[in-house]
């Protein structure tokens, strides 16, 4: 099982181009089990990877005009991408602005025919629904999530998060709001790093530099407590749970993601280090107990939060990833 799942996991921790201006790709997104998007800031581009074929590009669509390739300024340099199954947009942020590409149709519709070749047609616009107020412009915006079947989606920014209507986005969507702040309880002033849905679409992911909140976007009823401002969430406690394995060395948290509902990947590193000044990340995994009914065995699986950063390529602890690396995905398979 560790196996089927950690090759999709470490995909998103590729790294940059040799020679690159920008910091290499940044966010995928699995549009199934073959073809994913994949939003690298050193070409400020999405590009379209196959990975059955040993990652080969087979679609892309360049950010900005082509007249200011020379001109970084002027780059979008995306730092998350986002879209759902029959989505007809894909929604990308930066650090201080969210962007919504519209499709011809949608990526999976593409990727079911093996042709992006409408994938150039894309056209972009910036996303700012008036419901989410002033864009607070302090480039502290983070990722955007939108669930698979189109049910929800959410842009996080460090001290909030924010709804849409990932179907119909427009400027007045009546969808559009500041639903999660950091002083809501579960998130307990934690500044956010990154957003991702569970597999299940019950919950919301939100990690922090220690801790990740699991916020409950469907009960019981089948209705959405964010819907009615109730924010009902719990802490896992990262930093407590994998500290021991660095001697009780703080630890700081970038993104992470959920498995089969029993096993949590966590991307982070150590604050401090005897060994460099400058420390790679590493993939954590912790462990479901449906018995105790809490999170427990955090181990190091691939990379090293405590050596120095650099890319390595090799078999879980033998593989070393630069600091640069902070989000992680997960590709789907037959039976998940």
């Amino acid at each position: 099982m560790i196996r089927r799942f950690l090759l999709p996991i470490l995909a998103a921790l590729a790294a940059p181009a040799e020679g690159s201006t920008g910091a290499g790709p940044r966010s995928i997104y699995p549009i199934n089990q073959r073809f994913m998007a994949v939003a690298d800031s050193s070409v400020d581009a999405i590009l379209i990877v196959d990975a059955n074929a040993g990652g080969s590009i087979v679609g892309h669509f360049v950010l900005h005009s082509r007249n200011v390739d020379s001109d970084h300024s002027k780059w979008l340099n995306p730092i998350s991408i986002s879209s759902c199954e029959d989505c007809k947009h894909l929604y990308l942020t930066s650090n201080n602005m969210s962007y919504k590409m519209a499709l011809v149709r949608p990526l999976k519709d593409m990727a079911d025919n093996y042709n992006f070749d409408d994938f150039k047609k894309s056209t972009i616009k910036f996303f700012w629904p008036s419901g989410w107020g002033q864009n607070p412009n302090d480039r502290q915006l983070k990722g955007v999530s939108i669930a698979r079947d189109g049910s929800s989606a959410y842009v996080a920014h460090a001290e909030a998060v924010y709804s849409f209507d990932g179907m119909n986005p427009d400027d007045s969507d009546p969808k559009a709001r500041k639903v999660i702040t950091t002083e809501d309880a579960g998130i307990n002033g934690e500044l956010i790093n990154n957003i991702h849905h569970t597999h299940s679409l019950k919950n919301l992911i939100l990690t922090s530099d220690h801790y990740t909140s699991f916020v409950n976007i469907l009960d019981d009823t089948d209705e959405n407590p964010l819907d009615r401002d109730r924010v009902v969430a719990y802490q896992l406690p990262l930093d407590y749970h994998c500290n021991y394995l660095y001697d009780g060395v703080k630890m700081r948290f970038f993104d992470t993601a959920i498995v089969a509902g029993y096993y949590a990947f966590a991307l982070g590193q150590a604050t401090e280090s005897e060994e460099t000044d400058h420390p790679g990340v590493a993939i954590y995994r912790l462990t479901w107990d449906d018995d105790d009914e809490q999170w427990h065995s955090c181990v190091q699986i691939a990379g090293s939060g405590l050596e120095e950063a650099q890319w390595v390529d090799g078999m879980g602890y033998d593989a070393r990833f630069s600091a640069t690396a902070h989000q992680i995905s997960v590709m789907p398979t037959d039976d998940y």
